[in-house]
């Protein structure tokens, strides 16, 4: 069951974040002309993909936003089972089974990891929009029944990592630009992520490829 309006102010508040910080995350997502023109799509039939792509991001960084406070409260701000089984329940809606995600780090995650990765809040947000994770520049190219987003975004975050050679388990900043594009598809009557690709861009590009002699 697709996430409720009352559900996600009430995340919203737990999470300690505004709407507009979420939007700010979320970002424009400025619809590429070229793309639904050349498939026979009206400007209309593209403004709805991407008002319901959106909401598939939105839903999915509220979720995220929440699970991160949780883990910076004590013990009795735990959900209880029924409440992470739901929230289970709508990222599988979000991201679709075959779902992939490419991190930066270089590992190749499937849908599970990834959801309970969210739900353990592994993610440690300094905050939405603004304050930690915010797009700054994005275009959507629609393309019928896919969809592709691609942007770049700033982010102020920290992760849990293992020492691959000691096996020390610390606290690690995962902060910087990112260039992330995803696939989207529509299926069922709804649109679902399929695939994540994320990139570190460099604060300084020493070089470019060219053709020039």
């Amino acid at each position: 069951m697709p996430m409720q309006d009352e559900q996600r102010r009430a995340y919203l508040k737990r999470a300690g974040v505004t709407q507009q910080q979420i939007d700010q995350t979320v970002g424009e997502l400025p619809l590429h002309e070229g793309s639904f023109a050349a498939r026979g799509l009206s400007r209309e039939q593209a403004e709805q993909t991407r008002a319901a792509i959106r909401q598939v991001i939105a839903d999915a960084a509220i979720i995220a936003a929440k699970y991160s406070a949780i883990t910076k409260q004590t013990a009795n701000a735990e959900p209880d089972a029924a409440e992470v089984a739901a929230d289970r329940g709508h990222l599988e809606e979000l991201f679709a089974v075959e779902y992939l995600l490419h991190n930066p780090f270089g590992a190749v995650e499937d849908r599970d990891h990834v959801i309970d990765a969210m739900l353990r809040g592994m993610i440690s947000y300094d905050g939405m929009g603004s304050r930690g994770f915010s797009a700054v520049s994005q275009s959507l190219q629609v393309h019928g029944d896919v969809a592709v987003a691609s942007g770049d975004y700033s982010l102020r975050a920290s992760s849990r990592a293992k020492d691959a050679a000691t096996g020390e388990v610390y606290q690690q900043d995962v902060g910087g630009n990112y260039r992330i594009t995803s696939t989207y598809v529509h299926r069922d009557g709804r649109w679902q992520a399929t695939v994540t690709q994320m990139t570190t861009v460099p604060a300084q590009q020493k070089f470019s490829l060219t053709s020039d002699d």
